[in-house]
């Protein structure tokens, strides 16, 4: 009966453990495209001006 109980807590371990690193796989992708999309922005302020264009009066 100890053994049982004992393959069941290895069993929930490894799958709380490969839940964890599907959240950190998922975050490390999330800080990877938005640090993109920041360095993508800094070109286009660059390129276009950091404030939009006055509205014609």
């Amino acid at each position: 009966m100890l053994r049982t109980a004992l393959i069941g807590v290895e069993a929930e371990f490894d799958r709380s453990t490969s839940a964890e690193q599907a959240v950190i796989s998922v975050g490390n992708r999330i800080h990877v495209l938005t640090s993109k999309l920041r360095g993508r922005l800094h070109e286009m302020q660059g390129e276009h001006g950091r404030l939009p264009p006055s509205p014609a009066a």
